[in-house]
């Protein structure tokens, strides 16, 4: 008698097309700071091996089209702390580099990596010199070198805020000693006016 079928949760062994070569994989420990990452892929299967590969070290937001990526940041009182965002080269109506295009506004301070299944060199240039993505990906690849290529894009990410922050403060310094400046500068015209004002 045949065993009864029950729905199991998709497996990295069952998934026909994995976006990654998932053998001999170690998963890293859980970081307590988890940066949030923004996750792109019309093929749902895609979106969670990548989600199985991500979830202990990253907080996900996880979309399967351009316009729930849309929502998704629409939803959070501040875009702005997504600091990377992984989606495929290949969606349907939207590439990825248009959508990088479009929410680069909504993400200032965000890095891309583009997940690409085949290799056009061409393409491949221009997207990189033109558009700043932090790296492209040949689909499928080693799971320990794409969690790499992750954590420096997050890294890159975190150093380029603290340099903007180091920046804005010296901004900030500067501004207050030349306000502190011109106001001596007018104290110093006056006592001049004063001055020539008693020698006369």
């Amino acid at each position: 008698m045949a065993e009864p079928h029950s729905a199991s949760k998709p497996t990295l062994d069952t998934i026909s097309t994995p976006v990654f070569d998932m053998k001999h994989i170690q998963m890293p420990a859980p970081n307590p700071e988890r940066p949030k990452v923004l996750l792109i892929d019309n093929e749902v299967e895609n979106l969670k091996v990548l989600t199985l590969l991500l979830e202990d070290q990253f907080e996900l937001l996880c979309a399967s089209s351009t316009a729930q990526a849309f929502e998704l940041l629409d939803d959070l009182v501040n875009p702005s702390i997504v600091q990377l965002v992984i989606c495929d080269l290949n969606m349907p109506k939207m590439s990825g580099a248009e959508l990088f295009e479009t929410i680069r506004l909504k993400l200032p301070s965000s890095l891309f990596l583009l997940l690409i299944s085949t290799l056009n060199s061409n393409k491949i240039d221009g997207i990189v010199s033109k558009r700043r993505i932090f790296e492209l990906i040949t689909k499928p690849i080693e799971p320990s070198e794409f969690l790499q290529t992750v954590h420096k894009a997050i890294t890159a990410n975190q150093q380029c805020q603290k340099v903007q922050a180091h920046c804005d403060e010296l901004s900030i310094e500067i501004q207050v000693i030349s306000e502190q400046l011109a106001e001596k500068k007018r104290a110093l015209v006056q006592a001049q006016a004063e001055l020539l004002s008693h020698l006369k």
